[in-house]
């Protein structure tokens, strides 16, 4: 079942712009919109669960790019916690100084691995790990 894909392909042809336009929703960059569908669809697993993203909290800056282009949406931005501010480094605490939000996983088993957001992310604080 494929439907979260179809629903992606039908989002980017509906925001396919020009190379030189210089807006962009959600600050995504063109060359993600320039990517054919069969990319996507072939990095697509039929079952979800065999991989997860992995957030780095000390490189996200809070660009929403993950969230626009994850077809099965995976990704959801809110305000850094306590606990995940305190395991912050000192790049991490300044990216987090101008924007408290980070990057959060809704349902990691929702995941079918298509790599949109690693490819996505411009900090790439994003990488496809093994369930354990």
């Amino acid at each position: 079942m494929r439907t979260g894909c179809n629903n992606f392909y039908r989002y980017i042809n509906l925001l396919r712009v020009k190379p030189n336009d210089s807006f962009l929703p959600y600050g995504i960059a063109y060359k993600y919109f320039n990517m054919t569908q069969s990319k996507f669809k072939n990095n697509c697993d039929d079952e979800a669960g065999k991989l997860m993203p992995v957030v780095n909290f000390n490189s996200c800056g809070a660009k929403e790019d993950c969230v626009a282009v994850c077809p099965y949406d995976v990704f959801e931005m809110r305000p850094i916690t306590v606990e995940d501010r305190a395991k912050l480094n000192l790049k991490g605490k300044i990216k987090t100084f101008f924007d408290k939000r980070k990057a959060y996983l809704t349902d990691p088993s929702l995941c079918h691995a298509c790599g949109a957001c690693v490819q996505a992310c411009p900090e790439r604080a994003i990488k496809l790990a093994k369930v354990p």
